[in-house]
């Protein structure tokens, strides 16, 4: 099945990366259905498509 909805998801500082990808591993434990991928934008900087 190919997901249909994206979000980009990034931090608010720089700092909370590590966070939000810790937050994002457990979300995909809970949820079978969500996917992620890292992703870097000019603008936001790294985070992730969800």
């Amino acid at each position: 099945m190919q997901p249909f909805v994206y979000a980009g998801v990034y931090p608010m500082q720089t700092d909370d990366y590590e966070k939000l990808k810790s937050s994002l591993e457990k979300l995909s434990i809970n949820d079978s259905a969500i996917t992620y991928e890292m992703e870097n934008s000019h603008a936001f900087g790294f985070g992730y498509r969800c």
